[in-house]
């Protein structure tokens, strides 16, 4: 690689050989804040804040700039102070920086995306629904595993507010799970002392109707036994003997010429027993 383009790799390997390994770590998650990484196209550069960067890196950026690798500018709307790699070259030609963007292209991505949503979470007002949430918010805390991103203060907090709002929501859901628990807990107790309770009524009942067979047939035993010794008791008493009849006697009183009365049935019966005698 030769040319001018072999020239300002040269010069940005010189510089970079000069950090040490802090530095030399902290330069590489600067450039990662320079970079747009092509989605299937050439990768692009990206001007990035001074504020968006931690004072390590801005104390690493002046000596680039100082060496003319990077730009130092202003934004024209806000005027606050920007960065920007000074050469398409470096960007295409510097082995190291090359081999960088191939190593962190897709955490160069999420970088991307995340800066995008915190930017449109801060316009939008900040609500809940803009935040990050499930395996994206997974992915974001995968970038301090790696530590070779730069993350802006907005992105930082646009991140710890996607924590929150999940941390909530799992809060809220485990609080609901508890009630449902519970409302299911006093149901199954409802339920269970429903039966306990029939059981009991189911019992008592069966108690007392047995009482009751058992008291009736009682009764009956005693009412077959008086019948039985009533009829002993009348088996032993000795038979009444008829009542015999007097004579009858004519009554003080009765004319003489009255019709006579019809015998009774005792008058012929004595009549009948006074002729068997006599004969």
């Amino acid at each position: 690689m030769g040319g001018v383009a072999g020239a300002i790799a040269a010069r940005a390997d010189s510089v970079y050989d000069a950090l040490d390994a802090t530095e030399q770590r902290e330069a590489r998650r600067l450039f990662s804040r320079l970079v747009t990484p092509g989605a299937g196209a050439e990768d692009t550069r990206r001007r990035a804040r001074r504020g968006e960067l931690p004072a390590s890196a801005n104390a690493i950026a002046d000596e680039f700039v100082r060496h003319r690798l990077l730009v130092a500018d202003h934004d024209p709307a806000t005027r606050e102070p920007t960065l920007d790699i000074a050469h398409e070259a470096l960007l295409a030609r510097w082995p190291r920086l090359r081999q960088w963007i191939d190593e962190d292209r897709e955490q160069l991505m999420l970088v991307q995306h995340l800066s995008q949503a915190a930017t449109d979470w801060d316009l939008g007002g900040r609500v809940d629904t803009d935040l990050y949430r499930g395996p994206r918010l997974e992915l974001v805390d995968e970038l301090d595993e790696h530590g070779n991103a730069i993350l802006a203060p907005l992105e930082e907090e646009f991140i710890t507010a996607s924590r929150i709002a999940q941390q909530a929501e799992v809060a809220a859901e485990a609080r609901r799970v508890a009630r449902l628990r519970r409302a299911l807990v006093v149901a199954a107790t409802g339920l269970v002392l429903a039966l306990l309770a029939g059981s009991v009524a189911f019992v008592q009942r069966s108690r007392a109707n047995t009482a009751r067979d058992n008291a009736d047939a009682a009764a009956a035993a005693a009412d077959i036994a008086r019948m039985t010794a009533q009829s002993r008791a009348d088996a032993r008493t000795p038979p009444t003997v008829p009542h015999r009849c007097s004579p009858s006697r004519p009554i003080d009183g009765i004319r003489r010429n009255a019709p006579r009365p019809r015998p009774s049935r005792c008058s012929l019966n004595n009549r009948r027993t006074s002729s068997v005698n006599s004969a």
